[in-house]
């Protein structure tokens, strides 16, 4: 397509000038030149703000489930710094909730921390699940539909 639109504007200069074709040639695939690579350059350029757009849309470092320090507050402190916050839902299991607290237990490592529901308790593993006490005894039912299952919701 280059080619073709350089010998076009050649056979143009040709025609209107009194410069022989070889010389009009030469002349067009300098305006050719000068008229696509700017074009181009601008083109990457707007490419590259696009890709920049979506890596840092979709690809935010998300807040750890692991505890920072040992700490849920310093743990919810840098998911803030993140742009993130605990999510709200009611029944989601996640660090706003008050209680959580180091527990030996079988077959669970003691960096394990753990959030009791009466009789139950759960560690963080289940971060982001919905814990449902409705027949009476808690209950995981699965990830949590407004935050996916993370446990974090973007700030706004």
């Amino acid at each position: 397509m280059q080619e073709s639109a350089h010998q076009q504007i050649g056979l143009v200069i040709h025609k209107r000038s009194r410069l022989s074709l070889r010389t009009a040639l030469r002349l067009s695939r300098r305006i050719v030149c000068v008229n696509i690579f700017p074009t181009f350059i601008f083109s990457l350029a707007i490419l590259g703000v696009i890709c920049f757009f979506v890596y840092s849309t979709f690809n935010k470092p998300q807040p750890s489930n692991a505890l920072i320090n040992d700490s849920v507050t310093e743990t919810i402190i840098d998911a803030a710094k993140k742009g993130y916050k605990p999510c709200d839902n009611a029944k989601c299991m996640n660090y706003s909730k008050k209680g959580w607290h180091h527990m030996r237990t079988q077959n669970h490592p003691d960096s394990d921390i753990w959030l009791c529901y009466g009789s139950m308790s759960y560690n963080q593993n289940h971060l982001g699940h919905l814990i449902d006490s409705s027949s009476g005894k808690p209950l995981d039912v699965g990830p949590c539909p407004k935050c996916d299952g993370t446990g974090w919701l973007e700030k706004k």
